[in-house]
């Protein structure tokens, strides 16, 4: 007994029936394309309708704004654990190197000014942290290298500067219960 073909609509190749996919409204029940000639008509059409889709989708969420959030919600937290997965894979990547994770650390508020255009140097944890001696700007309590923030005294949302003048030395807890506010603000 032999293995029943089919011709595809588009590489006209005659192929077992295992490489089309089920399509009711076809008079055979398959679709007319095989699997491997049908994916690279998708991704062509996916190609040249892409500015359409995306006019589309954000016609959909601004009309259904609710919605779309609760979506993202539903979404959050069906893919929590998956999403704590990825954050100790990516943590313990940069704790096995911790050169890289410090580098990482120095660049995160030189980042954030250069977003703000504000004035930014290369500045090192390390020498913060020395300059400091090690006491937490915020409380006046010693905080270790490891566990220091650095701490803008001017808030960069305030126009302060990514700069040796402005940052010091800080706990976690201090500098985010501060937050963008002046010290004398406190």
């Amino acid at each position: 007994m032999g293995v029943a073909l089919k011709r595809c609509g588009h590489c006209k190749r005659d192929l077992p029936i295992d490489n089309f996919s089920r399509n009711r409204s076809c008079t055979s029940g398959l679709s007319s394309y095989c699997r491997e000639c049908k994916r690279k008509s998708d991704a062509k059409d996916y190609q040249l309708h892409s500015e359409t889709r995306k006019e589309h989708v954000e016609k959909w969420r601004r009309a259904n704004r609710d919605k779309h959030r609760a979506q993202g919600r539903i979404y959050y937290y069906r893919n929590r654990s998956r999403r704590k997965k990825r954050q100790r894979e990516i943590e313990r990547k940069y704790y096995q190197q911790p050169a890289v994770y410090r580098r990482k650390l120095d660049r995160e508020g030189e980042y954030r000014a250069r977003k703000l255009k504000t004035t930014t140097e290369r500045i090192s944890r390390a020498a913060v942290h020395r300059r400091s001696k090690g006491i937490c700007h915020i409380c006046k309590k010693w905080v270790s290298l490891r566990a220091m923030h650095v701490e803008h005294v001017v808030p960069l949302s305030r126009g302060g500067t990514h700069t040796y003048k402005n940052v010091r030395a800080s706990h976690k807890r201090c500098n985010l219960s501060k937050g963008a506010k002046l010290m004398k603000e406190l």
